[in-house]
């Protein structure tokens, strides 16, 4: 096995630094073996198709890690295209294979940027592990969505509860967009509120518009949501396959470095005189474009909610006379019981004074009285 192993870099260079993972899930499984059972080598390749996933995301890390050194504003989520070319050898793409990726921000001509969640979860950055999967980056954004949803506990939920729930998230993840701890602000409030009033005052979780929030929210980890059909990711021996090229010309990457350098200085006036520039620059890309993973699921849970309210509404309107009706007869009846209390304590007060003037005179002697004086 061990030996099966390290040939492994042998044929293929780029899984050399794996060499170490491999033997420590070797090790794992079935220790140092001088032989092994076909049923070993099974369990150790089906941990290691387990666990690669996560090993091979290290490099993900440190790819973002290296884009964010070059990141346009602090917490933008976008690296000038300039900058992009300028940073690693690796960043090398061409503007139309940026853009058939979805990481291309366009909104301002003269500024191409480059999104950096949809970069990562680009397949361009995907290991062609088999001709069935690969292995591509993480989605940070799935795990955020996953709280959420644990939260909520429903695919639809209020402004109020939402916002509730993001302002709890953001407050226990501050690394997450490496500015500290950061609130939800007025302009992200008022595009929520766009979506719920977009659906009728609540907020479906699993469609376009909210991942658009989302982006906003968390420009670093969520990635920009495409409308479909508007991007054509593929791989790079898709793309060549297609007949274009990959890399940019070193021509075209230096008139975007050049560029770049004359936008940086702009930039910083910008950002000295308007604190949520970085957030503009996201919610340039804005567009009411719905589209919900499960439209049919959300017309029937929207269709639950209305009759739902309607039954409460329903409920008040025969309710509430009655609950009026009863308190008023309970009222009267108390108010009642306490007349006839008030008229007999004042019929039986002159007979309980003149039964006390006789017992003090002795007339009816009282046994077993005893008087405590305090």
């Amino acid at each position: 096995m061990r030996n099966y192993i390290d040939n492994i870099g042998k044929y293929y260079p780029s899984w050399k630094d794996t060499q170490p993972f491999l033997h420590r899930v070797q090790r794992d499984i079935s220790g140092d073996l001088e032989a092994y059972s076909f049923d070993k080598v099974m369990a150790v390749v089906e941990q290691v198709g387990e666990q690669f996933g996560r090993f091979q995301n290290q490099e993900c890390v440190d790819l973002k890690e290296s884009l964010l050194k070059l990141e346009e504003s602090d917490g933008s989520g976008r690296v000038r295209l300039g900058d992009f070319y300028s940073g690693q050898w690796q960043f090398s793409e061409s503007v139309d294979y940026l853009r058939q990726l979805g990481a291309l921000d366009e909104s301002s001509k003269a500024n191409l940027r480059v999104i950096i969640p949809n970069y990562l979860n680009a397949p361009s950055n995907c290991i062609a592990s088999s001709a069935y999967y690969g292995v591509c980056c993480i989605d940070e954004c799935e795990e955020l969505v996953g709280q959420l949803e644990r939260k909520l506990r429903a695919p639809i939920a209020s402004l109020a509860d939402v916002a509730t729930s993001v302002r709890m998230q953001l407050a226990d993840l501050p690394s997450a967009q490496g500015t500290g701890n950061r609130t939800l602000s007025n302009t992200l409030l008022d595009k929520l509120q766009d979506l719920a009033d977009h659906h009728g005052g609540r907020v479906p979780i699993h469609g376009r518009l909210f991942a658009q929030w989302m982006h906003l929210v968390y420009p670093r980890e969520c990635p920009y949501p495409h409308v479909s059909g508007t991007i054509q990711p593929k791989t790079s021996k898709e793309w060549i396959a297609s007949g274009q090229t990959v890399k940019a010309r070193k021509e075209e990457q230096q008139q975007y470095v050049e560029a770049a350098s004359r936008l940086k200085e702009v930039s910083r006036r910008q950002a000295a005189e308007n604190a949520t520039v970085s957030e503009n620059l996201c919610t340039a890309m804005w567009t009411m474009e719905e589209e919900l993973v499960d439209e049919h699921a959300h017309r029937a849970e929207m269709h639950n909610l209305e009759q739902v309210y309607q039954k409460r509404g329903l409920h008040r309107t025969v309710l509430f006379p009655l609950f009026t009706f009863g308190a008023a007869v309970a009222f009267a009846l108390s108010l009642s019981m306490m007349l006839r209390v008030a008229t007999t304590v004042a019929a039986v007060a002159p007979k309980v004074e003149d039964h006390n003037k006789m017992c003090l005179i002795g007339a009816f002697p009282m046994a077993g009285v005893h008087t405590h004086l305090v």
